[in-house]
């Protein structure tokens, strides 16, 4: 690259960025001493564009800078081509937007996230979740097969701020026809870490066994017998993680908050069960008067 000088309009057709589908993609290729670059990359199609530059040093090193709006691409497409040689651990369509900028060594971002009707083959960690609720009556009635399919949900929704490789979240959401799932924490890249704390509300599924959740107190009912228990603490690598119960009074103000939000629920079912919680609700489920 060095001893060669060149600059040319590069036009793609039918092609795939990173598993997005494109019908047509231009750029300005350019070759000197400073590396391979594109510059004014205009890739678009219906579902998706793509803009930016990206650059190839002489040394091997790959930076970019890309502004992205992916709209119903498939996430199995995408974690492939990103990821090569991971399995595709999810499934279902995505809309992705924001901006990604960095190189080899760290990567930078800020992206909205939504994913719909799909399943997370995520075994080890979705197991150690719903092992610590006993959501014994969510298996029997066959609402979940974590070994055979995976977690199946209907929406996911998160913002990413990415900085230096490690990816926080605050507002993170899963809904599915058995629990809704609020979590806020990050995710390191590097060393696939992930540390959050969970706030999980499950579904009518589990109205009828309450007393079987072996969770110490904060097994809050709500005014149509569903509840919410608040909350989890995730940590370790993403295969491998530990799950433990987290008291709500060892919960940050701010991040008690942030769970409930999504949830569109009242900070007080997590500070002050005791004033939200019907009585009769207490009594019903042997937990005496609040």
């Amino acid at each position: 690259l060095k001893r060669l000088t060149a600059r040319s309009r590069v036009k793609l057709t039918n092609c795939s960025y990173y598993g997005i589908p494109i019908s047509l993609g231009t750029a300005r290729a350019e070759v000197g001493p400073g590396g391979f670059s594109l510059r004014d990359i205009d890739f678009s199609d219906k579902a998706a564009t793509v803009k930016g530059s990206t650059l190839l040093s002489p040394e091997g090193v790959f930076s970019y800078e890309l502004d992205l709006d992916v709209k119903d691409t498939p996430v199995a497409d995408f974690i492939r081509a990103a990821w090569p040689g991971s399995p595709s651990w999810m499934d279902g369509a995505m809309d992705l937007k924001g901006r990604i900028w960095g190189d080899d060594k760290a990567a930078n971002g800020d992206v909205v996230f939504t994913a719909r009707k799909g399943r997370i083959q995520r075994y080890s960690l979705v197991s150690k979740i719903f092992s610590v609720l006993n959501p014994y009556k969510m298996i029997k009635t066959g609402e979940i097969d974590l070994l055979e399919r995976g977690f199946a949900y209907n929406t996911i929704m998160a913002t990413f701020q990415v900085r230096d490789s490690v990816v926080r979240f605050n507002d993170f959401y899963i809904d599915s026809n058995s629990v809704q799932i609020s979590a806020v924490g990050q995710y390191l890249i590097r060393t696939h870490h992930l540390d959050a704390v969970l706030g999980i509300e499950p579904l009518e599924t589990f109205d009828k066994t309450i007393h079987q959740i072996p969770i110490v107190g904060w097994v809050l009912t709500g005014e149509k017998g569903s509840f919410i228990v608040v909350s989890l603490r995730v940590r370790g690598p993403i295969d491998d993680v530990t799950v433990k119960y987290m008291p709500a009074d060892t919960i940050t103000k701010p991040v008690a908050e942030s769970l409930l939000r999504i949830l569109k629920l009242p900070r007080d079912l997590v500070t002050k069960p005791g004033e939200v919680i019907l009585p009769g609700a207490l009594r019903e489920h042997g937990q005496g008067k609040p």
